[in-house]
């Protein structure tokens, strides 16, 4: 059997960021932030990159249960939400968000709109630091997140940071969509292309064993890779190359 498939590689780490302890009071004062890095084919605000340090703020109806933040970019509106699981609430710590935010769930949820866009989707999310009032509100937050919209294949990939000091990594990662001219039969193997991934943010990036997604994992193979179980300084990089090789 003879394949040829048009892809978009998307690289993404096995663990986005490491845990970091709350700001002290010496720490580096760090600009309010929305940023995020969308795939080209996501639902919400593909193809785009956004960051901005203004007008980024938490909606007053949030609550530890369930903190909702605004921000723009490109001229457009976005909201963010991370949901803790029912009867709990959130804190400094990593989350893998399974389900939508749409209502009480066993599992912590994230939800991700802006420019006219909404969809149902899961991801993850990173809170570096979560400050609260007297009466238990939030205050103030720095976190890392991705989500993706269900029945697509493109993550979405971004930082905020409101009223708090503390420092936040970032990846930049080469996207682009790439033809693998064929036909190739089954174990027929492509040329391999190579990703750069950069550590564009604040802090170190850790890494776990990187992999292939999308609708035909199976399909690609990845080699020469340094990104995997490695940390890289910010303003430092490492390298992967994929193929095509279908099966």
């Amino acid at each position: 059997m003879r394949k040829s498939r048009r892809t978009h590689v998307v690289v993404v780490a096995a663990m986005l960021s490491t845990m970091v302890p709350a700001p002290s009071a010496t720490a580096a004062e760090h600009a309010d932030l929305f940023a995020f890095d969308a795939s080209p084919g996501s639902f919400v605000g593909s193809g785009q990159t956004v960051s901005s340090t203004t007008n980024v703020f938490i909606l007053g109806t949030s609550t530890t249960s369930s903190i909702e933040m605004v921000g723009y970019g490109n001229g457009e509106q976005y909201t963010l939400r991370f949901s803790a699981p029912s009867g709990e609430t959130l804190s400094v710590g990593a989350y893998a968000a399974p389900d939508p935010v749409d209502g009480p769930s066993p599992d912590p949820g994230i939800g991700f709109m802006g420019g006219g866009d909404a969809c149902s989707g899961h991801g993850s999310f990173v809170i570096h630091d979560l400050q609260v009032d007297g009466g238990g509100l939030p205050t103030a937050i720095a976190a890392t997140w991705s989500f993706e919209c269900e029945g697509y294949s493109a993550p979405i990939v971004g930082r905020i940071r409101i009223g708090s000091t503390a420092a936040l990594p970032a990846l930049s990662v080469l996207r682009e969509s790439r033809e693998y001219p064929g036909p190739f039969y089954a174990g027929e193997t492509s040329e391999f292309v190579t990703h750069v991934v950069a550590a564009t943010g604040e802090l170190p990036v850790t890494f776990g064993t990187l992999s292939t997604a999308g609708p035909h994992p199976a399909d690609f193979v990845i080699a020469n890779d340094t990104c995997s179980d490695s940390t890289i300084q910010p303003g430092t990089s490492c390298e992967l190359s994929v193929a095509f090789s279908p099966t």
